[in-house]
């Protein structure tokens, strides 16, 4: 693998250098595509990696999806998102591979330094998962605010498959993940709204994704 610099920050011996994505608009196409090279090469190197720890019951695990929009989805005050959120559901027709992901890499994890990624941080949500889940995950944070997010997506995506190869029914179901991921953000916060209502950053990414969802599913 040769992007070494995906590790922990606390294991790092010294701070990467860059900003994290989100405050690095506006993203170039060379960015997103390095973007998704970065992760493709980190999932390839997880490609054969195991370890009992991650094979866990973890609530943002896209394959927990389904139960957290049950569980949640009555919590989300707009209607409108809420009924986007329950059509957000889906059943994997199919087995997906499945093999550790780093888990979360939202544009607040990703570093970048000019049009470059020069490192991927926290590390605390790994899984055993489905393997296209950490793709998704890049993508649902990295359409956000997007005036064409399925254009960003597929940068992001053009950069992924140079490193590491989608099956064919990865590919099916990428945007559905990708949609999951968003409405399982969209019940947590309300569930962590619930309990704290005091907390305005649980609302932080919340009016991006009501802006951003529905557009998830045109076309398809």
């Amino acid at each position: 693998m040769t992007f070494d610099v995906l590790i922990p920050a606390r294991m790092a011996s010294s701070r990467l250098p860059g900003k994290p994505l989100a405050l690095a608009a506006p993203h170039s196409p060379a960015l997103l595509q390095d973007f998704g090279r970065k992760l493709g090469q980190l999932d390839r190197a997880l490609a054969d990696f195991d370890h009992p720890a991650l094979h866990r019951d973890f609530h943002w695990d896209l394959a927990n999806g389904n139960r957290v929009i049950d569980e949640y989805a009555g919590l989300v005050e707009n209607e409108t998102l809420r009924e986007l959120v329950l059509k957000c559901r889906f059943q994997v027709s199919s087995d997906l591979r499945r093999s550790v992901i780093h888990g979360d890499a939202n544009d607040y994890n990703v570093l970048v330094d000019g049009d470059r990624v020069a490192g991927l941080i926290d590390f605390g949500d790994m899984v055993h998962g489905w393997t296209a889940g950490d793709l998704a995950v890049a993508l649902a944070y990295v359409a956000l605010g997007k005036d064409d997010p399925l254009g960003t997506a597929k940068h992001v995506i053009e950069g992924y498959t140079e490193e590491f190869a989608l099956l064919a029914e990865e590919r099916e179901v990428l945007r559905k993940l990708v949609r999951l991921r968003l409405a399982m953000s969209v019940c947590l916060a309300a569930y962590q709204q619930s309990l704290r209502p005091e907390n305005q950053y649980l609302q932080i990414s919340q009016q991006a994704i009501a802006d951003t969802l529905p557009r998830l599913f045109e076309h398809g």
